[in-house]
């Protein structure tokens, strides 16, 4: 005799109905533009390594693997670091940067920067994770509104003390 057994999950749990991205697109500053600096660099180089007078051209090949060694550098301190998506799930913050996955309680953040310029926001923790002790990612892009401040990054501060105080009313009635 065949017996089954039916488990009935609802079709959107809780959990992700209340998901909302709040990060931007990172995919132009993290892997295309490198990409093509990095491209073009190379083949002009392997070009120059080609030629017939390799001694001419390396007043060429210098400044070029300059430029590499500078767009290194640039691109590790303004875009690697950046988490590739953050989703707001109300008392939490989920990030994922590559394979890696971090979870966030509000009661954990200890400052939020904002870059306004740049349009990106720092989360400094209380401790550090799997993604470290600062994440930073990019709001989506906001038009012209570059030289406000943020309502998202506005209310996050507002629900990040709020959570605060709640943890801290907690702690004092335990004690």
């Amino acid at each position: 005799m065949l017996v089954m057994r039916v488990i009935i999950v609802p079709s959107i749990n809780q959990y992700e109905k209340t998901m909302k991205k709040v990060s931007g697109s990172t995919f132009f500053g993290k892997k295309l533009f490198p990409t093509i600096w990095f491209g073009f660099l190379g083949l002009m180089i392997i070009g120059m390594f080609n030629s017939d007078d390799i001694g001419s051209s390396w007043p060429i090949i210098l400044p070029m693997l300059g430029m590499a060694a500078v767009g290194f550098v640039l691109f590790r301190h303004l875009a690697w670091h950046l988490a590739d998506e953050v989703f707001d799930h109300g008392d939490s913050l989920e990030i994922i940067k590559g394979n890696k996955r971090q979870v966030i309680s509000l009661t954990e953040i200890i400052n939020i920067d904002y870059n306004k310029s740049q349009g990106q926001v720092t989360l400094n923790l209380r401790e550090a994770g799997a993604l470290g002790k600062d994440v930073t990612f990019v709001l989506p892009t906001m038009g012209f509104g570059i030289f406000s401040k943020s309502p998202y990054v506005t209310e996050l501060i507002e629900r990040v003390d709020e959570a605060r105080r709640k943890s801290y009313i907690e702690a004092a009635k335990t004690l």
